[in-house]
This record gives C-alpha cells, structure tokens and sequence, in this order.
C-alpha cells in the first residue's frame, strides 16, 4: 500500500513558501505528521510506505489538486487532494520500480485530509477501484495541539481499516475507549465504473491493463514500446510489431503496450462489451493494454516519454497528413517538435495500400526535418495480414 497524505493550510496562510512550489518535497507537520507516529504503531505497519506531500500554501494546494477552495466544500477538496495524491503517488513509485511491483503489493491509495472551521476534518480516499469520505468532528475544549492528536489516532484506524491492518472491531473499540469524544459521519463510498466509464465519465486519460491484472490511471509512461491499433481481432503482424520494436531497442516484455484508443475519427466510441472482448484477447497472453480517448498522435504527448511507436505506413500516412492537424502546418510541426522534446521515436513497417495494392516504404512519405531523427524503418519486414479480411473470413464461416 501507498499512501500520500495532504493537510490544508490554514485559510489565513497567503504566502507562498520555497517548499510550497515542491510538491514532490517528502515532508510532514501538524496533523499528518501525528498520524504518521501513530500509523507505524500498528501490527503490519511495516507493509506500507507512507509518504506525506504538504503544499504550505492555498494556492500551491490549488495548483496541485486542480480545485478552486474557495468555491468548493471540505469533501470536493478532500477528494481532489486524495484524487491527485493517488495518481502522484502510483506514478512516482511505478516510475521508480520501473513499472514492476512485487506479487504482494496490493493498491495504491491517495489520502486527502482537510481541516473544516470547527473542531474536525474531513478524510478522503481515493483507490482504483473507490473513493470514500468521512466526516468527524471533536467533541471537548482541547487546544488546537490535542485535537490534532485526536484527529491523527481516529485517521490512523480508520485508514488502517481500508488497508486490512486494522479490522472494524477494533476501529469500534477505540471510539468506545473515548466515549463521546468524536462525532462520526457515515462513510459516503462510490465505487468506480467500468474502465471505459472511467475515460468517459472521470476525466481520466488512459486507463493501463497490466499483465498481471493490475489497473492503474493517468499512468505516466517511460520507456514503453507501444503499438496502437483497434485489434479487431489481434492478429499475428500486430504481435510481430510489437516484438520487434521491443527487441530492437532493448525494452522488457513488461514494459510492452497495446493501445486501443475507444474514438476513432469518424466512427462511434467503443462501448463496453466491444472494450471487454478486444481486452480479453490480451488477458489471454499475459500482455499489458493501454486504454486512452486519445486517437492521434500529437494527443498521447502528455503521458509517453522515451517510448517507442510501432506504426505500419498505412497509420505513418496519418501522423504526417496536416489534415489530422486542423489543416494547420505550424500546428503539425509543433506536435511533432513536443513529440521530439520528450524523447519518443516512431518505428515504421512496411505495409501494402489496399487501394493501389503497392507495397509503401517510409521513403514514400515527406519527413519533416524536426521528425528525422525520430523515425526509424524495418525495411525487410514483411506480413501482409489485414483485419479486415480476417473479419470477414469469420463471417463467412459463421
């Protein structure tokens, strides 16, 4: 388990402070440094790593969870905070286990912790699979101090509940031990929907399948080799592609990808139970999917860095069609040059153009200067396998 933890400033706090602009700055004070003393109390705490970001500010909070405060409720911004802590934290430690977690691992979990105006606070976590908020407000005349230190035992169970270190029972018998000290809301938990819903309806990006049967959001992705398609159906040129490309700049089996973008121009967006059967062709391999709502190029720049793109010269037409750019040059060169800056390479393979029935080679295509060092070719390669006929053979065996 991970989690990162994120206290409010006080309102009054308008300064903005060197550690303020440092998201990513290990730190902890007040409440969330209580809670962490009292966390590694626990029998199991060895088996989670808690890491606490504490923006100082209003403003830098804003910044990192994305939400004005001051128009939002304690829950939005708990959720917001526990939200962004969860996909700051996922990839953070993915990146630097380069995207391998051990067998036992079981989930990330961002934690929002926001102080109301009274004598209690908020509490939000957010997983891959829920997000939950609890409300508890102090009951008695402590100092500021003392309540903090209430705040930070009744969090420590309540999040050692979620994580299975700390059992109901035993949540139930500390607040009997405190008898009218806490007033304790219900827990508001909504699970997520489907991963396509996810994209959809959450604002997610991409939503990463991986081998094992992990999931995980807005992944930010190093050094992937990556081959995006409809696969409908997978066929052997696809996995062909992706081997290749893989092999020939040295990246690990789990670190190859399979994109299934759910809008393609011109055509509906993929309901679910399309998602479902093209995902289980690659659950059936022990291979990673990426699902995104990003169907071209430019688009996938913010969340691939050092990643390797296997395009056949049917999709490499496209990446170089100014029409896919708003008819717009300079906006097609500006893709490209984002593209460039964050180290991405694309690998071209031959393919057959249907329409002339002409075998097309990267040397057929105009190659932008900015793009010429980032494009590569298979010449040799050579499989001439079309989906579409696929599609249609089984249709006509059914």
């Amino acid at each position: 388990f991970f989690f990162l933890m994120i206290r409010r400033p006080p309102r009054s706090t308008q300064s903005r402070s060197s550690a303020a602009s440092d998201v990513y700055k290990r730190q902890a004070s007040g409440c969330a440094s209580s809670l962490i003393s009292w966390f590694t109390m626990y029998p199991g705490s060895s088996r989670l790593t808690i890491e606490t970001y504490v923006p100082c500010t209003t403003i830098a909070l804003e910044e990192f969870a994305n939400i004005k405060t001051s128009i939002s409720s304690p829950k939005a911004i708990s959720v917001a905070m526990a939200k962004t802590s969860f996909l700051a934290a996922q990839n953070l430690y993915l990146k630097e286990l380069d995207y391998t977690l051990p067998k036992e691992f079981k989930g990330f979990y961002g934690v929002g912790i926001i102080k109301d105006e009274t004598n209690g606070a908020v509490l939000s976590v957010f997983s891959e699979k829920i997000v939950s908020t609890t409300a508890v407000t102090i009951v008695g005349g402590e100092t500021e101090s003392e309540r903090d230190i209430l705040l930070s035992e009744f969090f420590t169970f309540l999040i050692g509940k979620y994580c299975s270190v700390v059992t109901q029972a035993t949540l139930e018998e500390f607040l009997e031990s405190k008898p009218g000290r806490f007033r304790v809301s219900e827990p508001e938990t909504i699970s997520h929907p489907t991963a396509l819903d996810l994209i959809l309806d959450c604002n997610f990006s991409n939503v990463f399948l991986s081998f094992d049967g992990r999931m995980f959001l807005n992944l930010s992705m190093e050094g992937f080799s990556v081959l995006a398609g409809s696969f409908d159906p997978l066929h052997d040129a696809h996995r062909d592609l992706a081997r290749i490309t893989a092999v020939k700049n040295g990246i690990p089996s789990h670190k190859v990808v399979f994109e299934i973008c759910i809008h393609t121009p011109g055509k509906p967006t993929l309901d679910w139970d399309v998602v479902q059967t093209r995902v289980a062709q690659f659950r059936e391999e022990n291979k990673n999917v990426l699902l995104t709502d990003k169907p071209l190029f430019w688009q996938k720049n913010d969340f691939f860095t050092d990643c390797h793109f296997a395009v056949g010269t049917d999709t490499f037409r496209r990446v170089v069609d100014v029409k896919f750019y708003d008819h717009n040059y300079d906006k097609m060169l500006f893709a490209f040059g984002h593209f460039a800056a964050r180290n991405n390479r694309l690998l071209v393979f031959p393919r057959v153009d249907p329409s002339t029935g002409v075998l097309e080679r990267l040397a057929d295509f105009p190659l932008p200067a900015v793009l010429s060092d980032r494009v590569g070719e298979v010449a040799d390669y050579r499989r001439d396998i079309s989906s579409t006929e696929l599609r249609a053979l089984k249709q006509k065996l059914s």
